[in-house]
């Protein structure tokens, strides 16, 4: 990171830290919350320990998933705390095996055998609906007449 200056160019500090003071502890715990019953079932570290690239790119998969099913007004589960967490165990494989990654951060060859931890539970998905946002006049989409979301050709 680039060093902290003062109005007229001075270096005030030349190491910078992580801003943890920016961090909204309300979606930390959600997202503890999430890891906490992970761990009592797998283990804590488990998603790291026994990672595999298949493994890494079915945890990815499992966030978009679950940003999937929030955005189509799915309840059955704190969906963005699901997200948060895998997202953080994506992070933090990448993290441990930087060599299954390229130089942009994109993993290399996940399609390998089967994920470490658990079968995959992945199955079609089903939703428990919550009431229609109004999104008619929003880029990108139209209120249809039963007041469910059209998406433009744009966001297809």
């Amino acid at each position: 990171m680039p060093p902290i200056l003062a109005s007229d160019g001075t270096i005030l500090r030349a190491e910078t830290k992580p801003r943890y003071d920016t961090l909204n502890w309300f979606w930390l715990a959600e997202v503890g919350e999430v890891m906490g019953n992970a761990a009592a079932r797998y283990g804590k570290t488990t998603y790291v320990d026994k990672a595999t690239p298949p493994f890494a790119a079915d945890i990815l998969n499992h966030a978009f998933e679950h940003l999937l099913k929030f955005n189509m007004g799915d309840t059955s589960e704190p969906h963005l705390a699901h997200a948060g967490a895998n997202l953080m165990m994506y992070a933090a494989i990448r993290h441990r095996y930087p060599e299954w990654f390229d130089e942009n951060g994109v993993l290399l060859c996940p399609s390998s055998n089967t994920a470490p931890i658990a079968e995959s539970t992945s199955e079609p998905l089903q939703t428990k609906s919550r009431p229609a946002r109004a999104t008619a006049g929003m880029p990108g989409g139209r209120q249809s007449k039963n007041g469910s979301r059209k998406l433009s050709h744009r966001n297809q």
